[in-house]
Parts: structure tokens; C-alpha cells; sequence
């Protein structure tokens, strides 16, 4: 990918450059075509299909009109292009955290922008620039899609595909007696997060159908997780009727989803016989508490719940199945719900997502103000001292500029000396061949390849060298004849960038801007064992506890603590990757606890409060939540970088819930329909017991 990105780069940026300086020779309109050509083709590189990527690019190139115009209408005076700077590069910084298309053509036009307000001497300035932008993206599009395109397309979608596949044929399986194969489950979960995890382009923008599979993603990620813990999935299915004809359908289903995805010809894919089924397995279970033929009531409690676990796969299937129909864009299927309510899975909304971060605990937030601070700080010492080629400062900043102090400054004295590197081999060059243009621009092409493929691909010092020389051979053949002062102008702007970058970084959250993250990861525990404790309080006395903003809160805090992969993925550290993917783990566990409570909630009023009909179930149940809430602390304090442990046992109701059945009418369809309910909740919140004791908490950054 690298490799093909690179010669994108190299073909289109040389080209937009000869467009540039021979439609307007003379004219800033050459700047813009360059550097905006290698940042589409060299850092933005968008995914997707190719009616996917030319919308990017075409709307990318829209938004680079505008910052255009900005900048230089902004540049008339010193504190204008200041302020200007400041509020524009921290907006395009803050909104990367809508990911997808907005995490490529942000950076990319952050750079359109400092060099349109740095290059800007008037406004007469301001048609070359967009002129040479314009030429950018108009090369651009047919390099992306004619030149090495991208094979794989939705490596996302594949992923789910495969998910859902391994899934069905788990779910077949398990419905003939044969058992569980956790290999193939295994390898769908790392391929599905190997696809997701880190990519830059993933399932997220403001689309509904890249929303829908944003939270396919983790809704399958949490699934496959919980398949492959313990031994529920490996054991025998139990006896209850209908069970086995539940699962079967299940598999249907998830084989239907599968293909539905893979091709639009196939037939919607629909999950009404699962629900059906999922129904009839309810009232089996009431109907076998209620029959000796079953054997004593302490096993007829067992045969239920041993149902637990193909029941909630059941359920998991439905929501799939929904999510489906929105990723596909489909109508939403009708289903029978007047028996029991089904949960539909989360709506993503991209600005609630985004008016979430606003606090100073975001990242994203905290990654804008001090990009707009340093950014801003570097216009104005461009204008101050007049530095020549001032923009480069800026770009100095933008290559240095991370989430700590002690990285900005590593990060800063690599770019150093990469651009030392880079300023020596420049000089040779321009020495030897600066009388030969046709040399020089077969350097140029050469020298562009050689910048975008070594930042992927190699030491970050080695693509900084390659970078500054591409930077010292653009610039010689825009302002022909070469002059040896470019090399000298390029290494003291990036040292100035730089020294910013570093300062900014030591008075802005100098133990970075992921600090605190760890506090939103708690928090979304917290809220969710709050949200579980409340939903089991409307289950046990009837609802009214669980209110709309307390959901929506839920959710807003989980949405942010997701954010410590981000962060873990963005420090560039030596284990970062293995980090990030131990907190997705985390992550996955948290969705668990969540998804939970939305479930217990969704179905505290399907019923009578079990106080008023089997108070005997009240103690039982508050036991389960209160091991698993205390669980889930321990988590918290793992997170919070405490050693010692005290093993919390497992929620252990059933015993009790066996006793109660002995005691009370099982031949009345409304206690035994309290007691299937109580078993179940049980295996809701057992489930929750187990992520939290199992969640995998990194140990503390080194």
C-alpha cells in the first residue's frame, strides 16, 4: 500500500507541478499544486470505492477553496492571520475526531492553509493559489482512481463479512451437537480488529451507513469476544424446546447478513424467524418450569439456564441483523414485539459524538487548542522576524508537534537531524546538477517517491530527510535558477518549527493531551455500572429509574473513553499497537457491561415487578449486581494503577434461584415467567461479571 502510494504521489505531484508553472509560470500557483498534490495523494490517499474517493477529493477540494480564501484574505495583517490561524487549524484538528474521510482531508488541508496565509503577499495572490489548488485536485482524481488503484476497497466490510461468516458456521455447528471450533472465532476478531484498529480511513463520517457500520464493528467485536470466553458456547445445548431450533435459525441469519453485505443482489437478509423463535423459546421456558415432566424444580431452573447462552446469541443476531439493514440502508424489517420488546442497538450521531468531546478531558480537544496555539505562535514569529519560506516553520510544527512533551522534543530532535540529513544530501544535489533541469526533475520525481514512502515504511528521522529534499528540489524548480540559501532556509525553519513545537508542548498539558483518559475510561465504568444498577432496580420494583438522559450519558461516556485507543495508537511508542489493542479489549468489555443494561432496561417493563410477584428473587438478583458492580471496581482500580487484587467470586444465584423454585407455584404463568426472567438476568449479569474480571487493563506506560 505504501509502495502504490507512493508512485501516486510521485506521478501526480510532478505533474500537477508542470501544469502549475506552465499555465501560471511566475506565480505562487505552483506552491499550491505541489504541496497540495502530495498531501492528497501522499497523506490524505483516500479509501473506499471510487465513487467514495472522488466525493472525498471533490469535497476535500471544496473545503480547500474555502481555507484558501481564508488565508488570504486574513493575511492583510499581522494579528489578523494570527487569530485567523488559531481558530482555523484548531477546528481542522478538532475535527479528525469524526475519523473517515474527516481524519485524511483534515491534515492535508491544514497544510493547504498555512501555505496559502504564509505565501498570500496580496490579495491578487489568492486566484494562483487557487488556481494551483485547483489544478492539485484535478490531477489528483484520475491518479487515485486510474494509477495502482486500491484492490480492496472496504477492508472493513470484508472483515464483518468474515465475522459473520465464522459466526454461522459456529451457530450450524452448535445446532447439529458438534462442538464449538474457538480457532475460526479467534481469527475473525483479530482479522476484524486488524481491519479497524489504527486505519485512518475507518467506518466513521457523517453517513448513516458508515455510522451503522462503525457500530457493527464493535457490536461483532463484543460478540466474537464473548464466544470464545469460558466454556457456555463449548458445552452441551441445553433441552429447553425450541432452543435448538434457535439457533439454527440464528445461523440462517447470520449467513443471510454475510451475503447481504457481500452482494447487494442478494435478498435482504432478515431476522423476524429468529424473533419468532426467540418468543417461543420464552414461553417453552415458562412451560417447563411449570412440568414435572422436566424433573424437580431445581432442574428445571438448570435446563433454563443453560438456555442462557444460545438465547443471547439469539438476540445478538437481531441486533446484527438491524444494523445490517442500516448499513445496507434498507427499510427496517417489522418485527413482532408485542410480547417482548426488542432492543434495537445504538444510533450513531456524528455531532453528538463530536459536542461530546467538547471538554478539556478530550484529547481531540486538547489536540486542537494546542495546535492552534502553536500554529498560531509560528505565524506570528514568521512575521515578526520575516523569515524566508515561512510557511516551512509551520510545517516544521505540524511534523513535530505530539501528544507529550518528552515525545514533541524526541519527535523534534529526529526532525533535526533528518532534515540535517536531508539539507546535505540537497546541497550535493545542487551543487552537481543544478545546471541541469531535466536532472533535476528526474530528482524531483525521484525525491517524492522516496518522501511519502519512507514515512510509512521506515525510521521517522529517514522520512524527514527524504522530505527536506523533497521540499529543497520543489522549491529550486519553482523559483529556477537553484539557490544554495534554500537549504539553509529550510534547515532553520524546521528548527524553529520545531523549538515551537516544543515549547508549546511543555506549557500545554505537558504530560500530554491523552492525560486523563484513563479518567473517561473509569467514568464510562462507573456510569455503566450505575445504568446496570438502576436497570435492575426497574426489573426488581417496577420502571422509572432509567431515564433518556441517563442513556444518552452512557453513551456519550462511553463514546469518549474509546478515545484511549486513539491515544495509544497516536504516541507513536514501541508497544503502542499492542496497547491500543488491549484497550479495545477494555473497550469491548465496557460495551458489554453497557449493552447489558440496555438490555435489562429495555425488558424491566415486559412484566410485573418481580418484588410484587416473587419477592423471594429480589435478594438473589442483588447479589448477582452487587458482584458484579464490585468486579468492575476492581477493574477501575487496575486502571487507576493499583497491584493488589482480591479476586471477586462468581455471582453464584442460581443455587438460590433453585430453592426459590421449590417454594413457590411454578403451574402460575406469571411466577414461573418471573423466574425465567430472574434466570436470565442472572446470565446477563454474570456475563457482565466476567468482562469486568477479565478485561484486559495494560500495565502502566513505561
Amino acid at each position: 500500500m505504501g509502495l502504490h502510494r507512493a508512485v501516486r504521489a510521485a506521478i501526480g505531484t510532478t505533474a500537477a507541478l508542470v501544469l502549475a508553472l506552465t499555465l501560471l509560470p511566475g506565480t505562487p500557483a505552483g506552491v499550491l499544486a505541489s504541496f497540495g498534490s502530495i498531501a492528497l495523494l501522499g497523506s490524505a490517499d483516500f479509501g473506499g470505492s471510487a465513487r467514495r474517493r472522488i466525493i472525498s477529493l471533490l469535497a476535500t477540494g471544496f473545503a480547500g477553496v474555502v481555507v484558501i480564501a481564508i488565508g488570504g484574505l486574513a493575511a492583510g495583517s499581522v494579528w489578523s492571520i494570527v487569530a485567523v490561524t488559531f481558530v482555523v487549524t484548531g477546528i481542522l484538528a478538532f475535527l479528525v475526531a469524526l475519523r473517515g474521510t474527516f481524519a485524511s482531508a483534515c491534515p492535508a488541508l491544514t497544510k493547504v492553509y498555512v501555505a496559502s496565509a504564509m505565501v498570500t503577499t496580496s490579495l491578487s495572490d489568492v486566484p494562483d493559489l487557487l488556481a494551483g489548488w485547483g489544478i492539485a485536485v484535478a490531477v489528483a482524481v484520475p491518479v487515485t482512481l486510474l494509477i495502482l488503484p486500491r484492490r480492496n476497497l472496504a477492508p472493513v466490510r470484508q472483515a464483518c463479512i468474515g465475522a459473520l461468516r465464522a459466526l454461522a458456521s459456529a451457530a450450524h455447528n452448535r445446532s447439529q451437537g458438534r462442538v464449538m471450533d474457538p480457532a475460526p472465532i479467534d481469527a475473525a476478531r483479530t482479522h476484524l480488529r486488524d481491519s479497524y484498529l489504527g486505519n485512518p480511513f475507518r467506518a466513521a463520517g457523517l453517513s448513516r451507513t458508515d455510522r451503522a457500520l462503525q457500530v457493527l464493528v464493535g457490536q461483532l467485536e463484543a460478540l466474537l469476544t464473548a464466544m470464545t470466553r469460558g466454556t457456555a458456547y463449548s458445552s452441551p445445548m441445553s433441552v429447553l424446546p425450541d432452543t435448538a431450533d434457535l439457533v439454527a435459525a440464528s445461523a440462517t441469519a447470520l449467513d443471510a447478513q454475510a451475503r447481504a453485505l457481500d452482494s447487494t443482489a442478494s435478498a435482504p437478509p432478515r431476522v423476524a424467524p429468529v424473533v419468532d423463535l426467540w418468543v417461543s423459546q420464552w414461553a417453552s421456558a415458562v412451560a417447563v418450569l411449570g412440568s414435572d415432566e422436566y424433573g424437580p424444580p431445581p432442574e428445571r431452573v438448570r435446563i433454563v439456564h443453560a438456555a442462557f447462552p444460545d438465547r443471547a446469541f439469539a438476540i445478538s443476531v437481531v441486533r446484527l441483523g438491524i444494523l445490517v439493514r442500516r448499513v445496507l440502508r434498507l427499510v427496517p424489517e417489522d418485527l413482532d414485539e408485542t410480547a417482548h420488546s426488542i432492543p434495537q442497538p445504538p444510533l450513531a450521531h456524528p455531532w453528538r459524538d463530536l459536542a461530546s468531546q467538547v471538554t478539556l478531558r478530550s484529547p481531540w480537544m486538547r489536540t486542537a487548542l494546542r495546535t492552534g496555539v502553536a500554529l498560531a505562535v509560528a505565524v506570528l514569529v514568521v512575521e515578526l522576524i520575516g523569515l524566508a519560506h515561512g510557511f516551512w516553520v509551520a510545517l516544521g510544527v505540524i511534523a513535530t508537534l505530539r501528544m507529550d512533551g518528552v515525545a514533541t522534543l524526541r519527535t523534534s530532535l529526529l526532525a533535526v537531524a533528518g532534515t540535517f540529513a536531508g539539507a546535505l544530501i540537497g546541497y550535493v544535489l545542487l551543487v552537481t546538477e543544478a545546471t541541469h533541469p531535466v536532472l533535476m526533475w528526474i530528482a524531483l520525481v525521484l525525491v517524492i517517491f522516496l518522501a511519502v514512502y519512507t514515512q510509512a515504511t521506515t525510521a521517522y528521522v529517514v522520512g524527514q530527510a527524504a522530505f527536506s529534499l523533497f521540499v529543497i528540489v520543489a522549491f529550486s524548480v519553482i523559483n529556477w535558477p537553484p539557490q544554495l540559501k534554500t537549504i539553509d532556509d529550510r534547515f532553520i525553519d524546521i528548527v524553529v518549527g520545531a523549538a515551537i513545537s516544543v515549547i508549546v508542548a511543555l506549557l500545554m498539558w505537558p504530560r500530554g493531551v491523552a492525560a486523563g483518559l484513563l479518567g473517561n475510561v473509569t467514568d464510562a465504568i462507573r456510569q455503566g455500572c450505575t445504568l446496570l444498577s438502576h436497570a435492575v432496580e426497574d426489573l426488581l420494583y417496577g420502571p422509572g429509574r432509567v431515564t433518556p438522559a441517563e442513556l444518552t450519558e452512557v453513551s456519550a461516556a462511553f463514546t469518549r473513553s474509546r478515545e484511549v485507543v486513539e491515544a495509544s495508537l497516536a504516541s507513536r511508542a514501541p508497544d503502542s499497537a499492542t496497547r491500543a489493542q488491549d484497550w479495545e479489549g477494555v473497550i469491548d468489555d465496557i460495551r458489554t457491561l453497557t449493552v447489558s443494561a440496555h438490555l435489562i432496561a429495555e425488558w424491566a417493563g415486559d412484566g410485573p415487578p418481580m418484588a410484587a410477584t416473587v419477592p423471594e428473587l429480589v435478594a438473589p438478583i442483588q447479589s448477582d449486581l452487587h458482584t458484579a458492580c464490585e468486579a468492575w471496581q476492581q477493574t477501575v482500580r487496575r486502571i487507576d494503577g493499583a497491584t493488589a487484587e482480591v479476586r471477586t467470586p462468581a455471582p453464584d444465584s442460581i443455587a438460590a434461584l433453585q430453592g426459590v423454585a421449590g417454594r413457590v407455584d411454578l403451574t402460575s404463568p406469571t411466577i414461573a415467567g418471573r423466574m425465567v426472567s430472574a434466570t436470565w438476568t442472572h446470565g446477563w449479569i454474570h456475563m457482565t461479571y466476567r468482562a469486568g474480571l477479565l478485561a484486559p487493563v495494560p500495565a502502566p506506560a513505561a
